[in-house]
């Protein structure tokens, strides 16, 4: 403990082994050796100068040879090796021909036993026995239907009877007159009450008749419109309507040369409550709509009444009326019999 000292670890003062904290900066002293590194202590010089110590190495003989290596004899030929001599003319053993016509020995058939015979011999039997009860069976049907047939045909009703059934549909005759016809004939067989397939065969008959030709003629005379449509009835006609190119055609060349202008038609017109619209038709019901797609109207007809009177009377009636040499549709009333002359008013029947 000769060799021990406190030191300052933070200043590197040295004090005595008695004293416990530094008396500069109050720090606890520790215990160190005189050969240990203390903070803040100078360390000693280092002399670059001293070499170190020359270690002696041992001296080389640069005059020694290494020993001589045996020279190598490069034309030495290693030991041939003897082979033994191959003889060409050796042949090979022959092998024994081969005999394909020699048959392989015919092993012996082991003998069935007599129980294997008596087994397919029974087999054989039963089979029989099944082949001969259902050609029973069916002989005893056979001679029972033929039985059944005999008593049906005593009572009227053939073996084989053939049912059939006919069903007529008229359909609706076309427009250009042609009246078809649809037969249904249903074909069934029914024998000894046993319902077979059934076949149907449909026929359509189509019988064509040409549509009545229209015929009009022109009355020259003063009246009503429901004047007029009584007479063309009586007559056995009607007051014409007007439902194609062909009808317009045959009316306006009836009218020529007849001096007229005001003519009464089979239509009329009717005006909706709400006075909004008006409805043109024909007696029969047939459409307007021919005079419509052809503008045979005249100019803001029909109107459905007369808004040049006073009241301002309805129109109920279609006439045709001649206007510069043109003919129109116009709705009118009975007023025209007071409005034009008596010799220019008539009307137009069609007979069908």
């Amino acid at each position: 403990m000769s060799n021990m000292k406190r030191v300052c670890p933070k200043c590197g003062r040295v004090f005595s082994q008695e004293d416990g904290f530094c008396d500069d900066c109050g720090c606890r002293l520790i215990l160190a050796s005189e050969d240990m590194k203390i903070p803040g202590q100078p360390e000693p010089e280092q002399n670059f100068y001293e070499q170190p110590p020359v270690q002696s190495q041992p001296s080389q003989n640069f005059y020694e040879q290494p020993p001589v290596q045996p020279e190598q004899n490069f034309y030495e030929q290693p030991p041939v090796q003897s082979q033994p001599s191959q003889n060409f003319y050796e042949q090979p053993p022959i092998q024994p021909e081969q005999n394909f016509y020699e048959q392989p020995p015919i092993q012996p058939q082991p003998e069935k036993k007599p129980q294997e015979k008596s087994n397919l011999l029974l087999l054989i039997i039963i089979v029989l026995c099944v082949l001969i009860i259902a050609a029973g069976i069916l002989i005893g049907f056979l001679i029972f239907r033929d039985s059944e047939g005999e008593g049906d045909a005593g009572n009227g009703n053939a073996e084989g009877a053939l049912q059939t059934t006919a069903v007529l549909e008229a359909d609706a005759p076309s427009a250009a007159g042609d009246d078809a016809e649809t037969i249904v004939t249903t074909l069934a067989t029914e024998e000894n009450g046993l319902h077979f397939a059934e076949n149907t065969m449909t026929t359509t008959v189509t019988t064509t008749t040409e549509a009545p030709e229209k015929r009009y003629q022109v009355f020259t005379e003063a009246c009503s419109w429901e004047d007029a449509r009584k007479k063309c009835e009586a007559a056995g006609g009607h007051l014409a309507y007007i439902t194609s190119e062909e009808d317009w055609a045959k009316v306006i060349n009836a009218l020529n040369g007849t001096g007229l202008k005001y003519v009464w038609l089979g239509g009329t017109t009717s005006i909706s409550a709400d006075e909004t619209r008006i409805t043109a038709t024909w007696l029969d019901g047939s459409s307007m709509d021919y005079i419509y797609d052809a503008n045979h109207w005249f100019a803001n007809e029909p109107s459905g009444r007369d808004f040049s009177s006073a009241d301002k009377s309805l129109e109920p009636y279609i006439l045709l009326w001649n206007v510069n040499d043109v003919w129109s549709l116009n709705d009118s009333s009975d007023a025209v019999l007071s409005c034009y002359k008596h010799e220019q008013i008539g009307y137009v029947c069609e007979f069908d």
